[in-house]
């Protein structure tokens, strides 16, 4: 028998060490917090990905399958094209928030995620490349906060600008226009606009919109039922947002009525009063759109803050208006009506149902202190003493009801900063208020001394 043996101590060392080394780095990679695959060939076939990146992917199958058979969406969004390149060129390709749609069952629901990733290329013994290993990190949540921070400050922005132009325009219909046209650069749409509804015909008035180049005017009388059934949704007070008009069922049967009008998808808000529907805020959109609860929300607040800034340039435009009808009114009065209003030296005024003195006669600088410029076109709240503004505000609601006062007593401040009585008489016409009052706090005074003196004498004959 002859037997020839070779020591292989060290090789088997060396490679119980590689397997160790390798069932290391195996672990390493599979709990590491990053996404990690490798993909070999020129058809870039799956031979490793840790958990991380199953995890991306939807646990699909992957081992074995090229990119394009395991993730099809990979390659309608360019990211085996990418490969092709790394492979060919031989460097590598880093991106920074890259959008990946990831559909993990057929025809299922996209899931919009955002990657920082590598592809770095490894090279085989002649220098080519072999294989081409993928790294990276979920950064969706980080990427979805910047772009919300940055968004908002964007809205924010535009909502000052807003304010500042509400401030500066004249008519309710500049206003609805400068609304639209923010809303409409601010959201990216095609159309914007605000227009008057009236419920019973079923029609909406539009006088001016903004419109995206390319896209025709609304302006003039529409009518509801030409384009869908939503006028329903509208006249109970909802919002109607329609994101497709061809697959919502509410508009189904008019999409191309729609279509042609660039407007397939749109919002329609609602603005009511006290008397029911009254207008509209639309935006519309010439494609399918999904329209994300913060856009409607921004939409909302925007309708509301034009709503208020019209009515209050309506409010305003009243009182001038109504302001100068007085101015006439006093004029055409007698001038023994005039000299009475001149002299009188009980305090005269004209107050508005929202507290607001209209005017005042001379006798204010007489009892209170106050000069009649520095009273009218403020609130009686400016000058009622603070016990007394709880107990004054109801007698004007009374008074401003046509539930004229009589002898009403409340105390004003003087000028000096001492309380004055004030006995009131008030009569109503129309949503003004006219009050005559007298000064009795010497009256009240007298009073007061002669309670004092009858109580002092009551005692005094106790004690006798």
């Amino acid at each position: 028998l002859f037997g020839v043996c070779v020591e292989t101590t060290s090789k088997v060392m060396a490679e119980r060490r590689a397997l160790s080394e390798l069932a290391r780095l195996a672990n390493l990679f599979d709990q590491a917090p990053t996404f990690m695959a490798l993909v070999v060939g020129t058809d870039h076939r799956f031979e490793f990905a840790n958990p991380n990146y199953m995890k991306l992917v939807g646990h699909r199958p992957l081992l074995g399958l090229t990119v394009a058979e395991a993730l099809p969406e990979a390659v309608e969004q360019g990211y085996v094209s990418l490969l092709d390149e790394v492979m060919r060129t031989g460097a590598p390709y880093r991106a920074e928030a890259a959008f990946f749609g990831s559909q993990t069952e057929p025809g299922g629901p996209v899931q919009h995620r955002y990657l920082d990733f590598v592809y770095q290329p490894v090279l085989g013994p002649g220098g080519n490349v072999e294989s081409i290993f993928v790294q990276g990190v979920d950064v969706t949540d980080r990427t979805i906060a910047q772009a919300t921070v940055s968004r908002n400050a964007r809205w924010q922005a535009a909502l000052d600008h807003l304010h500042v132009e509400f401030n500066e325009l004249d008519t309710p219909g500049e206003i609805a226009f400068a609304a639209a046209r923010m809303l409409g650069e601010t959201l990216d749409v095609s159309r914007a606009g605000y227009g008057t509804i009236d419920p019973d015909s079923e029609t909406i008035v539009i006088e001016r919109d903004w419109n995206a180049p390319g896209i025709t005017t609304l302006a003039g009388t529409l009518h509801f039922r030409d384009y869908g059934s939503y006028i329903e949704d509208l006249k109970r007070g909802e919002t109607a947002v329609v994101a497709d008009a061809e697959l919502d069922p509410r508009t189904r049967a008019s999409a191309d009525a729609l279509k042609a009008i660039s407007a397939q998808s749109f919002v329609n808000m609602p603005v009511t009063e006290q008397e029911g529907l009254v207008a509209l805020l639309y935006l519309n959109h010439a494609t399918a759109r999904e329209w994300t609860q913060e856009e409607l929300k921004f939409i909302r607040d925007v309708a509301e803050r034009t709503r208020m800034a019209t009515e209050r340039r309506r409010a305003e435009t009243g009182l001038i208006d109504l302001t100068a009808s007085l101015e006439r009114q006093v004029e055409e009065r007698t001038a023994e009506r005039d000299r009475v209003w001149q002299n009188s030296r009980d305090l005269l005024v004209i107050v508005g149902a929202d507290g607001v003195f209209r005017r005042v006669n001379p006798a204010w600088q007489t009892i209170l202190g106050f000069a009649p410029s520095e009273v009218e076109g403020a609130t009686f709240l400016d000058f009622v003493w603070p016990d007394d503004i709880k107990l004054t505000l109801a007698a004007l609601d009374r008074a401003a009801s046509a539930a004229d006062l009589n002898g009403f007593e409340n105390r004003y401040r003087h000028k000096d900063g001492t309380a004055r009585w004030i006995s009131w008489q008030t009569a109503t016409e129309a949503d003004l208020v006219y009050a005559y009052g007298r000064d009795v706090t010497e009256e009240k005074a007298q009073a007061a001394a002669l309670h004092h003196a009858q109580d002092a004498l009551r005692q005094s004959q106790k004690l006798e």
